[in-house]
């Protein structure tokens, strides 16, 4: 199979990542890098997270009312309500 092998792009590019696989205690760190390049509503929220003090809960509806004003009509209720609580 062409392009299967682990000296092609595809899995040269994904390198870094299995070598940083090497420290079980990266993982986390790794995974939320990956999440935040891909995830928009949690690059949009990360000023809001970072304000909490450690152990301080963030409500739902806080959320739901920074997610609204940072994407304005693009969430229905309900679809605000589900972002907020994952």
């Amino acid at each position: 199979m062409v392009g299967s092998g682990l000296g092609t792009v595809k899995h040269r590019s994904r390198r870094p990542f299995l070598q940083a696989g090497a420290d079980p205690d990266a993982l986390p760190l790794l995974a939320l890098v990956c999440v935040f390049c891909r995830d928009p509503q949690l690059r949009a929220s990360f000023a809001l997270i970072e304000s909490l003090k450690p152990g301080e809960v963030l409500a739902r509806p806080r959320m739901e009312a920074h997610l609204a004003s940072v994407f304005p009509e693009r969430f229905s209720p309900i679809m605000l309500a589900g972002l907020a609580t994952r």
